[in-house]
């Protein structure tokens, strides 16, 4: 909770006024026997348990900007020994070949572009005797890779755990000795450390790799000259230079029809995360001062309240550190890189404390009392206290809750 400055410094004021307003009318003849009231002066030092608000941060982050490494991609599919669809070559396929001759390949020859070599296995190859069709294997690697990314906002608050402390206080005594109230002056110094930590994830990234084998038929189509009566399967030509004599010719190259199919090999899913941990550790030095009304309950008891206005100075040390990691397929999490920041600064927030407080007073027998023992409460209300670290921004909220015990003399 923050107030403002010029509403704490009203409020004090009004607590300063009504408490010189109220002395009179409590005004009575206490014992005069007392130290306790003789003396203008008291120290008293004493042990407490403070408890602030705590503190939030809003997380910045850096893993964002990392390039990923991306999958690899790659398709190679293979005819195999059926070679290229075009060019005079040896093709030879599951259920026959088809290779060119020396008549086909001579320039300007009556033959050329076509060819006497080849062989066959099945009658049905022979597409009405207008083509003649043959099929092999095909072979190969196909590689994919897909992925994404996102990246969130990351807000936490922590609530600071009750903390041990120390705390200083000397009054000085303005009213006179004889009052049942009196009215002082009151100085304290107080420490205590204040501690905030937390965390999570602002990004993600997932990148799929997959390999497929692939296999599957190609088709390859030789078109007959009209005129040309292909002979009954099996049939096989296979030379080069045949001997003089005729033999049937096809057209020595083909036209290609593909049907390749996929399998999946292997697939790897490899995901990115990353993990913030931020810390804040504060030592938080208070001087407060103000008024403070003091009622003599008995000869032995007393009552006291205060209020005024407070200086924290605070010295404060802040990280944040962000890894991130890399995963494949759910296994255990590696860093691939770690940021780490820290930021160290001393900074003066200003605000006011209320303050309640009972006791005793006691001292060697048929002696004045001059030593006291007393417990207290106190509430302290402050401006906020702002830092960075790192690509961080971060909150301190320095309102306070503080309980304890002190003990102290009169002088």
């Amino acid at each position: 909770m923050s107030i403002p400055l010029k509403k704490i410094i009203s409020t004090l004021s009004v607590l300063s006024a009504g408490s010189y307003l109220f002395t009179p009318a409590m005004a009575q003849p206490a014992p005069e026997t007392e130290a306790a009231e003789s003396s203008r002066w008291s120290f008293s030092a004493g042990a407490l348990s403070r408890q602030f608000d705590g503190g939030e941060f809003r997380s910045g982050s850096r893993s964002g900007s990392v390039s990923l490494p991306s999958g690899s991609k790659e398709y190679t599919l293979s005819a195999g020994e059926a070679g290229a669809e075009t060019g005079e070559v040896l093709r030879t396929y599951s259920d026959g070949f088809v290779g060119p001759d020396t008549a086909g390949t001579t320039s300007g020859s009556f033959f050329e572009g076509t060819t006497s070599r080849y062989g066959f296995e099945n009658d049905s190859q022979a597409g009405g005797g207008t083509t003649l069709v043959f099929q092999g294997p095909l072979s190969g690697v196909e590689t994919l890779s897909s992925g994404q990314s996102s990246q969130s906002g990351l807000a936490w608050s922590d609530d600071a755990d009750a903390e041990t402390g120390a705390i200083l206080e000397l009054t000085y005594r303005l009213t006179a000795p004889e009052k049942t109230v009196s009215i002082l002056g009151q100085f304290s110094f107080l420490y205590s450390p204040l501690e905030i930590s937390g965390g999570g994830s602002t990004f993600e990234a997932e990148r799929k790799d997959t390999r497929n084998a692939l296999s599957g038929t190609l088709t390859d189509t030789y078109q007959v000259p009209s005129g040309v009566i292909l002979p009954l399967a099996p049939y096989s030509q296979s030379s080069e230079n045949p001997p003089p004599g005729f033999y049937p010719r096809i057209m020595d190259e083909p036209t290609r029809s593909l049907a390749p199919e996929s399998s999946t090999v292997s697939s790897t899913n490899i995901s990115w995360f990353n993990e913030i941990d931020e810390n804040v550790d504060a030592d938080v030095f208070t001087f407060s001062f103000g008024p403070e009304i003091m009622i003599h309950v008995t000869e032995g008891a007393f009552l006291s309240l205060s209020a005024g206005a407070a200086m924290h100075l605070v010295d404060w040390k802040a990280t944040h550190e962000e890894t991130l990691y890399q995963s494949k397929n759910g296994g255990e999490k590696q860093a691939v890189t770690t940021w780490r920041d820290e930021a160290h600064k001393t900074d003066i927030v200003w605000g006011g404390f209320g303050q309640v407080a009972g006791g005793l007073t006691f001292g060697p027998d048929q002696e004045p009392a001059r030593y006291f023992l007393q417990g207290f409460a106190r509430w302290d209300v402050a401006e906020d206290l702002k830092g960075e670290v790192g690509p961080s921004e971060f909150t301190l909220n320095l309102d306070a809750f503080s309980a304890g015990a002190m003990a102290g003399f009169f002088f």
